[in-house]
């Protein structure tokens, strides 16, 4: 998966500096995620853009990795197993 960094990198490579983040999912994350083939089936609630949105959201602003993801839920569990 490409992460934001070598995104950054190609977008100053390619002589548009840094710009801000709303350009830069604009311009490439958005039409990355439309461009992904959906192979699921063909009963699904959300496109797979949509997902792919969802997930980057997650990640990108409640988590660095999906390790320190697992490890926060986890925490999360464990924190409400011991209030009830």
């Amino acid at each position: 998966m490409i992460s934001y960094l070598s995104l950054m990198k190609k977008r100053r490579q390619e002589g548009l500096g840094p710009g801000s983040f709303d350009r830069l999912y604009r311009e490439v994350l958005a039409p990355l995620f439309k461009s992904m083939a959906d192979v699921r089936a063909s009963n699904t609630s959300y496109s797979m853009s949509d997902a792919l949105k969802c997930g980057f959201a997650i990640f990108s602003l409640k988590c660095a990795s999906l390790f320190a993801f697992r490890q926060r839920s986890q925490a999360e569990d464990s924190n409400l197993g011991t209030v009830y």
